[in-house]
């Protein structure tokens, strides 16, 4: 799972939304932020010694809520969005026709709302605070990363061009938000598989591409 999500900020406004105290100048979690949550959530359902006692919703009705939610905001899509619609790409495998369908057309909405938010534009010196520059990064590096490695996984050339962003690498103060949830394992890990993806992408835009595979059979 990526580390996507502060969980102190997911917790304040999720408590807050429950007990309808949150003020309106505050900006609530999405619905289709917590149905993805719901629909990750469905995957520990068994681990849980109380939820086991009682019925687990499906894990496709979930997810085409969630997919209902997100679509419904691609005119005006939100961080919240972005992450619910990222989050979702890691749902556990469902069924082989839906899992990279799906799954691949989600990830092109999320790197066009990701376009529309110039998320994919470094902004470093930008006049935003500086928690929604971390969000930023970790929101676009998140997509990078998963959008990647679906496009070589299912041999799908790859949304994403080196020629249209300019996002600087993720560092671990990018995660300051939650360094008493988020381990530093984690953040190394995360830092590694941005690099590694970077590299992987330039193998398959060298050697993978459509017109490389042509190039080298002719």
């Amino acid at each position: 799972r990526f580390p996507l999500i502060s969980k102190s900020y997911f917790d304040k406004h999720f408590n807050q939304t429950n007990q309808h105290t949150i003020d309106q100048s505050v900006d609530k979690i999405d619905k289709a932020l917590l149905l993805s949550v719901y629909c990750i959530g469905l995957d520990w359902w068994c681990y849980d010694l109380d939820l086991t006692l009682v019925p687990s919703p499906t894990g496709r009705e979930l997810y085409d809520l969630a997919i209902t939610a997100i679509s419904e905001n691609l005119d005006n899509p939100t961080y919240n969005i972005l992450q619910a619609g990222i989050m979702l790409t890691q749902k556990k495998y469902m069924s082989p026709k839906d899992f990279d369908s799906r799954t691949w057309i989600l990830l092109g909405m999320c790197y066009s709302m990701c376009q529309n938010l110039g998320i994919n534009i470094d902004c470093t010196d930008w006049d935003i605070d500086e928690y929604e520059k971390r969000l930023r990064r970790k929101i676009w590096w998140s997509l990078f990363m998963q959008e990647k490695w679906f496009s070589i996984q299912y041999g799908r050339s790859s949304h994403i061009n080196i020629n249209d962003w300019n996002v600087s690498m993720i560092e671990a103060s990018d995660f300051k938000d939650d360094l008493n949830t988020v381990t530093k394992s984690t953040i190394e890990g995360f830092q590694a598989m941005c690099k590694l993806t970077i590299i992987i992408d330039e193998i398959a835009t060298n050697l993978l591409s459509l017109r490389s595979k042509t190039k080298f059979k002719n």
